[in-house]
């Protein structure tokens, strides 16, 4: 019998049918992901489990158990649709969607992952609006409400996924940030800044082949699944996600970090060719853009090329293991040292240059050297990523590495930095010489400028960083 399944029961995604013939169980799908599955990963619910099991002729199954264990059935599986950490270990779990209606649950429409109901709501759908010009309300198509064309036009850029070159995606997180906040809406200054600089911004995405695919949902209490208790993780899921299937809801993250990595995962596995391009929120937003990068390409395959006044290279921060000041530790471990984290502009630390590079193996250029003689500098930050022999870079941009004067509407700002030339002739160098592989801005904090002209001053320079950053990882030059 052939089965349908609605993407809407997982949530609030559109209405897609899938057809799912008799040899494929409606729980697994198979994806590009070269998977290794391992014996006996399942998943739990109240009554059962199901586990995926190969059997003696190397066929991947479904094998449902009661709570005691006993087998209750079995399906034929082509594959299992994640393999990602999961909370207790390393495994693989099945749940019955696509990436896409996953995508579609974990994010909100493009400005919309900073939760409003009614303060700044009709702004944010306002922005929303433009950001989905073009897709709106098309001829022929149903007339609805505000809201829901937009919540259609977020949808149908999801499935064209498989074929874009980059998309943007909004971090708006600042949990992970020091004393001073407002990285939040970093993303949404950003959007505004490209939308008054270019005003058919979106037409300029769509003729790159770039899609804004969405913002991240933000828990403003919550950093990562990592930190929580079992209890907070699933009460925060069934808030999140009311309408799931409890046995998908608890593989679903609830925490920004968390979401945010398992968002870039999904992507890379419709299209593990695409460039991420994040707009954060603080800078413990580049650690799960890392982590993703991780889980595509081998080990010491690509750098860090990281524009920043601080290093942010603790292990840990009053016991927090992810956060705006040990991402670059973490990633640093990933990519194995040897010089692949590159960090350009440090100025604000108390340890010299030489101590994080014996300790860490890491390669600074500070301030000073960049100011002093910018097209030397320039040129041995080249040298030594050439001398790498990796793959490919990931942009990883703090505004604070910028001078103060040039951003001042960041949580950490300091004098002294890079001149806004600097980091636009890096952009471009290394989009000359390697592959721009993910970029980001982070730490634009609108609220925090001290007056409205310097916020907006830092969002129009973030949104430059970020509209060089992506030509730059398409090879082309940016258009006047």
């Amino acid at each position: 019998m052939v089965g349908t399944t609605h993407a809407a029961t997982l949530g609030d995604t559109a209405a897609v049918e899938q057809s799912q013939s008799d040899d494929v169980d409606a729980r697994c799908y198979s994806t590009s992901f070269d998977l290794h599955v391992p014996l006996d990963a399942c998943v739990q619910s109240d009554t059962s489990r199901s586990c995926y099991r190969y059997d003696a002729d190397g066929v991947l199954r479904q094998i449902t158990e009661n709570s005691d264990g006993e087998p209750q059935g079995s399906s034929t599986c082509s594959d299992v649709i994640h393999c990602w950490p999961l909370r207790t270990g390393t495994g693989c779990y099945a749940v019955g969607v696509k990436p896409v209606d996953e995508l579609a649950t974990l994010l909100k429409p493009s400005g919309g992952g900073v939760f409003l109901l009614s303060t700044g709501r009709a702004e944010q759908v306002a922005v929303q609006k433009r950001l989905y010009a073009g897709e709106l309300n098309r001829p022929g198509s149903p007339a609805l409400d505000d809201e829901a064309a937009i919540h259609g036009a977020f949808v149908a850029r999801l499935h064209r996924i498989g074929e874009a070159r980059g998309f943007l995606l909004g971090a708006p997180s600042d949990i992970g940030a020091g004393y001073r906040r407002g990285a939040n809406l970093g993303p949404w200054g950003i959007r505004q800044a490209l939308l008054s600089e270019r005003p058919d911004w979106p037409g300029e995405l769509a003729a790159l082949g770039v899609l804004d695919i969405g913002d991240v949902f933000v828990v403003p209490q919550l950093l990562h699944d990592d930190s929580l208790s079992e209890s907070q993780r699933a009460a925060s899921a069934a808030a999140l996600y009311p309408h799931v299937d409890a046995i998908v809801r608890a593989t679903l993250p609830v925490s920004p970090l968390s979401i945010l990595e398992r968002t870039i995962d999904l992507v890379f596995s419709i299209n593990p060719r695409i460039i991420p391009l994040v707009m954060g929120g603080d800078h413990s937003n580049a650690w799960p853009v890392t982590a993703a990068l991780g889980k595509i390409r081998p080990r010491g395959s690509f750098a860090i090329v990281q524009p920043d006044a601080h290093t942010d290279l603790l292990s840990e921060r009053l016991g927090i293991k992810y956060c705006f000041a040990t991402w670059s530790y973490h990633a640093n471990e990933l990519m194995g040292r040897g010089g692949r984290m590159v960090q350009v502009g440090i100025r604000a630390t108390r340890y010299d240059r030489g101590h994080w590079e014996r300790a860490l193996g890491v390669r600074q250029f500070w301030a000073d050297e960049c100011r002093r003689d910018p097209a030397a500098t320039l040129d041995a930050i080249e040298a030594h990523v050439r001398s790498l022999n990796v793959d490919g870079v990931y942009f990883s941009n703090d505004i604070d590495g910028t001078d103060e004067s040039w951003a001042s509407a960041t949580g950490t700002p300091e004098a002294a930095g890079l001149e806004p030339s600097f980091v636009l002739e890096l952009i471009r160098r290394l989009g000359r010489f390697t592959k721009i592989i993910a970029g980001d801005v982070m730490e634009v904090a609108p609220p925090l400028g001290p007056t409205p002209a310097d916020a907006d001053r830092t969002c129009k320079l973030a949104a430059s960083y970020l509209r060089e950053t992506m030509y730059a990882a398409l090879g082309a030059p940016p258009p006047a």
